[in-house]
């Protein structure tokens, strides 16, 4: 399914205090070509953290509001995300507005998928000295073997 396939269902949602862009209005802020991904590039401003921004026009009671482009994309054309969600980009490409490309999933999830620190340190199975017996504290995972060796050597 191309850009240019997709029905108006911007029509269809209903969105308490959020007007959303008309989905015409919205795809002409997308490249018109997908790339080798899929990916539907996002053409216009783009936040500090590389995620495209999308302004939205506001109510009688509320302001314009300056929105994620691929929040926006997901509930034009998908529909509502959960409160207690976020989008993940499947493609890793946060320029990406696809809505085929994002997942609904929780804070935990997105972060335990990503490449920062802690995502990296879930990921471990073994210690730096090669054991696998992980316990869990308060401060964090460490390992048994390691804990018991250091114990030793204390004595």
């Amino acid at each position: 399914m191309g850009i240019r396939d997709l029905p108006n269902l911007h029509r269809r949602l209903r969105v308490p205090y959020l007007v959303l862009p008309k989905s015409d209005f919205f795809l002409s802020r997308i490249s018109t070509y997908a790339d080798e991904n899929g990916c539907w590039w996002w053409r216009d401003r783009i936040d500090q953290d590389g995620y495209g921004i999308c302004t939205v026009p506001g109510t009688a009671d509320h302001k314009p509001r300056r929105l994620r482009a691929h929040r926006v994309s997901y509930q034009l054309f998908v529909g509502l995300i959960e409160p207690d969600m976020v989008l993940d980009h499947l493609c890793r490409n946060r320029r990406c507005v696809n809505p085929a490309h994002l997942e609904p999933i929780t804070r935990k999830e997105n972060t335990l998928r990503g490449n920062g620190p802690t995502a990296i340190n879930h990921r471990k199975t073994l210690c730096v000295h090669g054991h696998d017996d992980w316990a869990t504290k308060s401060a964090g995972r460490y390992c048994r073997e390691c804990d018991r060796l250091k114990d030793r050597n204390k004595r």
